[in-house]
């Protein structure tokens, strides 16, 4: 089971994400995968952070998840993570849902945006 919410990649990207982190220190590992798309994991916890993905039709998908099953040791920081990024970065109801990605070049640098056509 997880919680999940959306970020608003228009105005924050991963990277800015990552930086808001480390500047907490925190540190953050890529974590690859072929299928689905890339994700940062914040070390010590159980929280990642979505690398966007473009659907077919456009549509962006860009989340932070909380792993919270099973309950680990470290549940507690990483609930702490959680609501600390919730309140910074969350898309807000009022938003209109992002069109376009943040500092999309740089974010291809060093992690993989998916396309799907």
């Amino acid at each position: 089971m997880s919680r999940i919410f959306p970020y608003n990649c228009e105005k924050h990207s991963v990277i800015d994400i990552i930086s808001f982190l480390r500047e907490r220190k925190y540190d953050v590992e890529l974590v690859p995968n072929e299928k689905g798309g890339d994700k940062f994991h914040i070390l010590g916890t159980e929280v990642f952070v979505d690398v966007p993905i473009v659907m077919r039709g456009g549509q962006i998908l860009m989340d932070v998840r909380f792993e919270t099953y099973p309950q680990k040791e470290n549940y507690n920081e990483s609930q702490t993570v959680y609501k600390m990024l919730w309140r910074k970065f969350h898309l807000i109801e009022k938003d209109a849902w992002p069109t376009r990605i943040k500092d999309e070049e740089e974010i291809n640098k060093i992690a993989n945006i998916r396309k799907f056509s």
